[in-house]
């Protein structure tokens, strides 16, 4: 059986350890402010709800639908066909698309869920030892993200909500 200053001892390394622990979490990684947020390997989110469980509200009684809660009259569906551009980088792409009276008329169509570059857009790529838009005489720190040739897509989907959710 341990001695009481053994015990004592546990206990004591057991709360530096617990006080370390929190000392670190507690400390604010400063922001470089050389680099976009983007390109900070350091900032994880920025502007987001803590995590939390995925859970569905429902109105009406929720026996209406057997096991998927799409089946209910009180989930939207999103998906199927949006309007999709693809630019080289998201410098180069379309301004103020979020607005209302945006003109997407000359964008294509693209079904979401999708990948886009299985889907006529850009075109499939994949490496696992080397960032495959820098040729590889080229070295590279973490977080140099180049802004000429970083593909990104811009969707559009116009929607209603039903007029009994309020």
């Amino acid at each position: 059986m341990p001695s009481l200053q053994y015990s004592l001892n546990r206990i004591f390394l057991l709360y530096i350890l617990l006080a370390g622990i929190s000392f670190v979490n507690a400390q604010t990684i400063k922001h470089n402010a050389d680099r976009e947020l983007w390109e900070d390997p350091t900032i994880v989110s920025q502007n987001r709800l803590p995590a939390r469980s995925h859970f569905y509200a429902h109105i009406a009684d929720q026996s209406g639908f057997a096991h998927t809660p799409w089946e209910s009259d009180d989930y939207l569906q999103l998906n199927g066909e949006w309007s999709f551009s693809l630019s080289d980088s998201p410098f180069f792409g379309p301004r103020n698309f979020h607005t209302e009276n945006y003109d997407s008329k000359d964008w294509g169509t693209i079904a979401v869920p999708v990948n886009w570059s299985l889907n006529g857009y850009g075109y499939p790529n994949y490496v696992n030892m080397r960032a495959d838009f820098i040729p590889e005489n080229i070295t590279v720190e973490i977080g140099d993200i180049p802004h000429a040739t970083n593909t990104t897509g811009w969707y559009i989907k116009h929607f209603e909500l039903p007029d009994d959710w309020s």
